[in-house]
């Protein structure tokens, strides 16, 4: 499952996303920054810095998402 991260160094990584979306793919977003931009707020995300379980738990919600 893909774990985006919201910032790639100042550019925004929604054109990923979007192409995710239009393929049905599950996916999770990794972020620094707080709540993400719509149309994403209700995708799963992982606040960095994270744990293991963190991930374990965010990639669970993301597979119950779909």
């Amino acid at each position: 499952m893909p774990i985006l991260d919201a910032n790639l160094n100042g550019q925004p990584v929604s054109p990923v996303a979007n192409a995710l979306v239009a393929r049905g793919t599950p996916f999770v977003f990794a972020t620094g920054y707080g709540e993400m931009p719509e149309p994403y707020r209700d995708r799963p995300t992982l606040m960095k810095p994270f744990q293991l379980d963190g991930l374990k738990q965010m990639l669970q919600s993301a597979f119950e998402w779909r």
